[in-house]
């Protein structure tokens, strides 16, 4: 299986995968993430509700594409990638079409449950394997890269909705989220590869020979890992499973009402979208960089960084009023945004390294159902407290410490003793089949 010299030096296939990956991010991953704090108040004067209600649509967004997360890795054995991703062009864009011409609420949250189940298919997953599959040495980075991908979704999405909003109606913006989501999705699945190994490739570009004398790498070459039985007895899962809860309701609850939140302040919802955008702009180089520090110090301190960030951000928007400034409002949004979604880059490049990439589809599946209850109880648990007592204080002052219980937690994970085994066996295997090789010659 080892590669042409030649070929590695023109280009490494799986930066080409990363590639496809990071434009595949944009679309089920990005937009489903973006578009809902832009439509969210359209929807509640639509439908005649509150936003706490319609709060619940991203709740059963989020649930839907955790419960199909569970089955993902078993669906990509039985029908592949590509298949994989078609379908999911077809029930996402689906789901964009049947929020955009819902009459009452239960067809907004049947909309969601169909964008939840599609991104599954070609979302968080699928976009997080391919680097996991392919990389090795530079995981962190490309974990980085893909994740990169939300700064051109909130551009996109963000602009792209407030322009309809004000210029035609929300229902039109549904309408070209779908067909742009189709055509995207559909042209990435005619060339994304899940595996390297699938196309006679083994990561990094290796051969035989260099991955055999490199325990990680031989251990990603032979494709081994904890299974998800052996993955849920381990104290390392259920330590990523509790601190990913915890993010979900420390940043995508306040993430998902900061337009909200914005025009409570007075302001119009072109400032929405422009701190929607910022936050994407942001969270690309924020991003990025968690993946240098990732491949430097490792997921745990990267993490903690990028949460200590967030928190602070946090803690200054409890005192944002309408009287405060704008440079004020936008140090508290930049500071947030440099946190705002890190958990995704810390905890994909995590459970690759801590258990192993054979089985990462369905480990990282169960991990993920943990940030989707997060999420799902995120957004109207922070709508509800800013409309009651506590006010947009306390909501933003209750995500603040699950930021930061979510980084200590998550410090106290390590990479479990048995993958280690698994790896060195792996090393040894090619080594004696690399020397018996040379002895046959």
């Amino acid at each position: 299986m080892a590669t042409e010299e030649s070929d590695r030096k023109v280009f490494w296939r799986g930066w080409a995968m990363v590639g496809l990956a990071f434009v595949l991010s944009i679309v089920p991953q990005g937009f489903g993430i973006y578009h809902f704090s832009m439509i969210r108040n359209a929807l509640v004067e639509a439908l005649g509700t509150t936003s706490a209600e319609v709060g619940f649509a991203y709740s059963w967004f989020a649930l839907s594409l955790a419960i199909m997360g569970l089955f993902i890795g078993s669906i990509l054995n039985k029908i592949g990638l590509r298949w994989s991703v078609r379908i999911a062009a077809v029930v996402y864009s689906f789901g964009f079409l049947v929020v955009a011409f819902a009459q009452n609420l239960a067809m907004v949250f049947a909309g969601y449950i169909m964008l939840g189940a599609g991104n599954a298919f070609a979302g968080v997953l699928i976009v997080t394997g391919i680097p996991t599959n392919w990389i090795v040495k530079q995981r962190g980075i490309a974990n980085g890269l893909i994740w990169g991908a939300t700064f051109f979704a909130s551009l996109i999405c963000s602009n792209f909705i407030a322009f309809f909003i004000t210029n035609y109606d929300y229902q039109t913006a549904l309408a070209g989220l779908a067909i742009t989501s189709f055509v995207v999705i559909i042209a990435v699945s005619l060339f994304i590869v899940w595996r390297p190994q699938d196309v006679g490739l083994l990561p990094d570009g290796l051969t035989e020979e260099e991955a055999a004398h490199r325990t990680e790498e031989a251990g990603s070459a032979k494709v081994v890992g904890l299974t998800r039985a052996e993955a849920l007895k381990t104290r390392t899962f259920w330590l990523m499973f509790v601190a990913i809860f915890l993010i979900g309701i420390g940043e995508m609850g306040p993430f998902q009402n900061l337009v909200t939140f914005t025009l409570s302040l007075g302001r119009e919802i072109a400032v929405g979208a422009a701190i929607m955008s910022t936050i994407g702009f942001v969270s690309l180089f924020a991003k990025l960089g968690c993946g240098v520090l990732i491949d430097r110090i490792g997921a745990r301190g990267a993490y903690l960084c990028c949460e200590v960030l967030a928190a602070f951000g946090l803690v200054l928007m409890m005192f944002l009023d309408s009287e405060s400034s704008n440079v004020y409002m936008w140090v508290s949004v930049v500071l947030f945004g440099f946190g705002e979604s890190a958990a995704i880059v810390c905890f994909t490049a995590a459970c690759g390294k801590f258990m192993g990439v054979k089985n990462y589809a369905q480990i990282f599946g169960m991990i993920f159902l943990a940030k989707a209850l997060g999420d799902a109880v995120g957004s109207p648990l922070i709508a509800g407290m800013a409309e009651g007592a506590m006010g947009w204080s306390g909501a933003f002052a209750l995500s603040a410490m699950c930021c930061i219980a979510s980084a200590v937690i998550f410090l106290l994970t390590r990479k479990e003793k048995r993958l280690v085994e698994l790896e060195e066996a792996a090393a040894r295997e090619m080594q004696n089949s690399l020397a018996a090789d040379k002895a046959n010659a």
